[in-house]
């Protein structure tokens, strides 16, 4: 019986110190356990749960309590968050659909072409926007009459800041006028829209845009302000719409590649060097309706070799083609009155020039250093008093002047009572034939012109018709009304000189 107690009690004793690793590698792993439930409840805790605890029946392998699972090394790697981990989150990784849909949504491009586009309101109702990736500005009416503000220079337009840079622009339907200085040394302006409905282009509007190509003005345009293209070197050729009757100044002064330009009937004048300084202008049309033709409007036109002034321009103003030295034909018509001072200077290709009867005015100098000018047609009246106008035409002789003989060209006038009825007038203008207002006894030869000297402004004369227009609303009354005439004569046939008449316009 003892030795049967001794066996157990040493078994019991071997049993107990073989277990001490194992529970004391138990007792370990639930520290370890309770440590990192403790941390994931400190610090993640909406992140994860804390890991049961293992039952004490569970013993793990040698190998188990050599090296930690895969499950806990991760847990245990996730828990040991550092201080910059916590003061910032974590980066997720998309997946490759969301990373897809992602790439769906332009915000980066989205940002980009805010930053190159600007925008902003101006004028009343107006607003204009540019892109700095296409060069291109754009101008929109939003409210308002479409009419955009002028400006005193080019550098305080809302786009001041991008002027040297603009390649296209638009106008867009709505806007009805372009300021004065609307688009002032936009240098590489290359080509522009214009809507349809545009009233007005203003003072130097497209001034020194030296890339401008080509425009194409729309017929709705009445007026072009003086300098609106000038310096545009890069135009090559421009058409002026019937609804425009005046070219003003320095309009296209100094266009280096401009080659031609039509203007349409109805023009009543041509502004000073308004073509001045335009070497490639090869040709140009000055139709009859133009009256008026300013100083130097044509001057140093170097390419320009035929010219026909219509008689209805009366006179010829200084130095108009002084320097066209490739000037070989002029043909100036019956009507003229007056060349004055420089006219045709230095025009060194001219060689023959017929000046018709009606001029009855050459300034000295107009034909100056003409030095190939060797045939001249001329009253010799006109000739005699007026031998300086040919100042240095070296290749004129007496042998190459020509005396046109003329005839007398009398003319007598007698006004009469024309009427009119006021329920008419009421509702619109009443025209009258110069027949109705005026008797010729005999009419005299060649175009006659009219001017009106004295009468109501409501009664007005068509200078080459005579046609008499009688304004709606003119009150009950008979009104007087005096106007001058002139037979123009032919080649043969001098001028009548002014005749004034009185007629008489009754309302009732």
């Amino acid at each position: 019986m003892k030795l049967k107690r001794l066996a157990a009690i040493c078994i019991a004793v071997v049993m107990t110190v073989g277990m001490i690793p194992s529970l004391a590698l138990a007792d370990e792993t639930e520290n370890t356990q309770e440590e990192t439930t403790v941390a994931e409840t400190t610090e993640v805790k909406a992140k994860e749960t804390a890991k049961p605890e293992p039952k004490e029946t569970e013993k793990p392998s040698e190998t188990e309590a050599a090296e930690p699972s895969e499950s806990e090394s991760a847990e245990t790697k996730e828990t040991e968050v550092t201080e910059a981990e916590k003061a910032e989150p974590a980066e997720t990784v998309p997946s490759e659909s969301e990373d897809k849909a992602e790439k769906k949504i332009p915000d980066q491009s989205a940002k980009t072409k805010k930053q190159s586009s600007v925008s902003g309101r101006f004028g009343n109702g107006l607003k204009w926007e540019y892109d700095d990736d296409s060069k291109i500005l754009h101008i929109t009416k939003v409210s308002g009459t479409g009419a955009m503000p002028d400006y005193t220079n080019g550098y305080n337009t809302p786009w001041k800041d991008y002027q040297k840079s603009i390649t296209k622009a638009y106008v867009h339907n709505g806007i009805t006028s372009l300021g004065e200085y609307a688009f002032y040394e936009c240098e590489k302006l290359e080509s522009i829209y214009l809507p349809d409905n545009l009233k007005t282009i203003g003072t130097n509007a497209f001034r020194r845009c030296y890339q401008l190509r080509s425009i194409s003005i729309p017929d709705t345009v009445t007026k072009i302000g003086y300098n609106a293209f000038n310096e545009c070197n890069t135009l090559k050729s421009v058409e002026i719409p019937n609804s425009v009757k005046i070219i003003d100044d320095y309009l296209f002064y100094n266009c280096q590649n401009l080659e031609s330009v039509t203007l349409p009937q109805g023009t009543i004048s041509i502004g000073g060097f308004a073509f001045n300084l335009c070497p490639k202008l090869k040709s140009i049309n000055i139709p009859d309706s133009v009256t008026y033709i300013g100083w130097s409007a044509f001057s140093y036109c170097t390419s320009l070799t035929d010219i026909t002034i219509p008689g209805g321009v009366v006179e010829i103003g200084a130095s108009v083609f002084a320097g066209c030295t490739g000037l070989k034909n002029v043909t100036i018509e019956h009507g003229i009155t007056n060349i004055e001072f420089g006219a045709f200077e230095d025009c060194t290709s001219l060689e023959t020039i017929k000046i018709p009867a009606s001029v009855t005015f050459l300034e000295e100098g107009a034909f100056k250093g003409c030095t190939n000018l060797k045939n001249v047609s001329i009253t010799e009246e006109l000739y005699k008093k007026s031998k300086k106008a040919f100042e240095d035409c070296t290749a004129l002789t007496e042998q190459g002047v020509s005396f046109i003989v003329l005839a007398n060209n009398p003319m007598t006038l007698k006004g009469k009572t024309a009427k009119v009825k006021y329920k008419k007038l009421k509702k619109k203008n009443q025209t009258l034939n110069v027949s109705k207002v005026i008797t010729f006894k005999p009419k005299g030869q060649g175009k006659l012109v009219y001017k009106k000297s004295s009468g109501n402004k409501k009664i007005t004369i068509n200078s080459k018709t005579g046609t008499v227009t009688v304004k709606k609303k003119l009150k009950k009354g008979t009104y007087k009304v005096k106007v001058k005439v002139m037979a123009m004569g032919s080649d043969t046939v001098k001028t009548s000189g002014w005749k004034t008449v009185t007629f008489k316009i009754k309302v009732k």
